[in-house]
């Protein structure tokens, strides 16, 4: 063993300057990466930890008497509902799902011009 060990020539300048390139690559790659694989990581706790949970325990949301819900849309802790009264208008209306508040209010009006 020791005999291959004293076999070995030292490198030619060219290859050692080649070598000395490929380490120094593979070692800032190797930092990218790491500094990647954190950032990921991280992002992942953040989205797990970083936020309060909505829960909607149940509660009640008030609509005009004798009008009907025709459509709805949730986004995160809001709950959009378009209703229609008695006499066939429109409104849509907003509540918050913590507490079922309403938060907005529009009529649906028809454009009448032409």
């Amino acid at each position: 063993m020791n005999d291959e060990i004293e076999d070995e020539k030292p490198l030619d300048p060219a290859i050692e300057a080649v070598r000395k390139r490929l380490a120094r690559l593979m070692v800032v790659s190797i930092g990218i990466m790491m500094v990647g694989l954190l950032a990921v990581l991280g992002a992942i706790v953040y989205k797990t930890t970083g936020r309060a949970e909505i829960s909607a325990t149940g509660g009640t949301f008030v609509i005009p008497q004798g009008a009907t819900v025709i459509d709805q849309s949730l986004d995160g802790d809001r709950i959009a509902l378009r209703v229609r009264d008695n006499n066939g208008s429109q409104t849509i209306m907003l509540f918050s799902l913590q507490d079922g508040r309403l938060t907005g209010q529009w009529p649906i009006v028809a454009n009448m011009k032409n």
